[in-house]
């Protein structure tokens, strides 16, 4: 009987520790938690904070779009530049082949329109 008691008080034992330890741990967790939402609620942006942002970046996309128009601009043109030189090469190389093969003279329809061609080009730079 004695040894049954023993037994019993043992197990009585183990289950308040397993009882205190996960009281422990469900404490821990609450603090956790009530941490947590006090810091949210500190981090929430207020009314002015989001005005500020929202002008910032209002602002700064304003001066992104300046700047990419200027910078769009800039690089369209030189690329139609270099697109216009090299279709003026290309049409001088092809005029030239065509009277230094003795066939055409600069009258020549064919030339005249490669002439043409090469002035609208040049006044376009």
């Amino acid at each position: 009987m004695d040894e049954i008691l023993h037994e019993l008080a043992k197990v009585k034992q183990e289950a308040d520790e397993a009882t205190r330890i996960s009281l422990a741990q469900k404490e821990a967790e609450l603090e956790q938690l009530k941490s947590y939402c006090l810091n949210v609620d500190e981090k929430r942006p207020t009314s002015q904070d989001l005005k500020e942002l929202t002008d910032g970046n209002l602002e700064r996309s304003k001066m992104n779009e300046e700047m990419t128009t200027e910078i769009n601009v800039s690089d369209v043109k030189s690329v139609v530049d270099e697109k216009i030189e090299a279709q003026i090469t290309r049409l001088i190389e092809e005029r030239d082949g065509l009277l230094n093969t003795g066939v055409y003279e600069n009258s020549d329809s064919l030339i005249v329109d490669l002439d043409r061609q090469i002035r609208y080009l040049l006044g376009k730079i």
